[in-house]
């Protein structure tokens, strides 16, 4: 951890109503920018930017060539009048910042659940995550949207749930890679649940990988072997060439069918 000594630090009050969270900023940091970080962290695996009250400089996310990036912009989506009351503003820098980033992480009232600039930002990302409070979260990645339910908690405080969310969601996806499963195991408090569903997805990984494995091969031994039947069996319309390969090896050698009716009558027309 490094503290930099300033006059004052960002300080808010955050007052919670039936119509939603208010806000009142008190004081706010100088800038952070790039001549502050030390030698050692310019080459972090992870670097989270997550400014508060406009106090991160925007040009930092294209000083970590080797990172992965994660973005909390709400801070950079926030301006505050005279009394300090905070509302949402324009964000200038987005695409800039979004396009360098790998994965950004945002709540949907830090643009006032307006689905329009969701959509706009989600499009400028590689990986963005929408978190709804009890509603969950979705994440935008590939052109798809996947949504995943939040835990069934008793709240006791709302404040920094989205900020622990976006650090697991980070952390997760610089291991695995895979936006879905990093959402999963962020969404789950439960340390022995989280265990249990990376220990399910450990396994349907190594499934997946033995069923490629043995797709590939029949893949090869079929070319091998039986190279005219295959390329045969798909010029009948709606089979392709998993479909194919299926029904090819199911059938076998097609002389132990004296009959039509015996073909038929022996469940491989049907799928099974």
């Amino acid at each position: 951890m490094i503290n930099y000594p300033t006059e004052q630090s960002t300080t808010f009050e955050n007052i919670y109503t039936s119509n939603g969270r208010h806000q009142i900023v008190h004081a706010v940091a100088p800038r952070l920018d790039y001549y502050n970080i030390p030698e050692a962290w310019r080459s972090a695996p992870i670097v989270h930017l997550g400014p508060v009250a406009q106090e991160v400089e925007p040009s930092l996310v294209r000083n970590f060539p080797t990172s992965l990036i994660g973005i909390t912009p709400q801070g950079w989506l926030r301006r505050w009048d005279s009394n300090g009351r905070v509302s949402r503003t324009e964000w200038p820098e987005a695409r800039f910042v979004l396009e360098r980033s790998g994965a950004t992480v945002i709540s949907s009232s830090d643009v006032d659940h307006d689905e329009s600039r969701i959509e706009e930002m989600a499009a400028a990302c590689r990986v963005m995550a929408v978190t709804e409070g009890p509603g969950g979260a979705r994440v935008y990645w590939n052109g798809d949207v996947r949504r995943f339910r939040a835990a069934e908690v008793v709240e006791v405080d709302p404040t920094g749930a989205g900020d622990i969310f976006a650090t697991a969601f980070f952390a997760r996806l610089f291991s695995t890679r895979d936006p879905w499963e990093a959402a999963l195991l962020a969404a789950e408090p439960e340390p022995l649940r989280r265990l249990a569903l990376q220990n399910d997805r450990a396994m349907i990984r190594h499934y997946d990988h033995q069923l490629t494995q043995l797709e590939e091969e029949l893949k090869r031994l079929t070319h091998k072997t039986a190279f005219r039947d295959y390329a045969l069996i798909q010029t009948v319309p709606g089979i392709g060439k998993n479909l194919g390969l299926t029904i090819l090896h199911e059938i076998g050698d097609i002389r132990r069918f004296p009959t039509v009716k015996d073909f038929l009558s022996s469940g491989v027309s049907d799928g099974n």
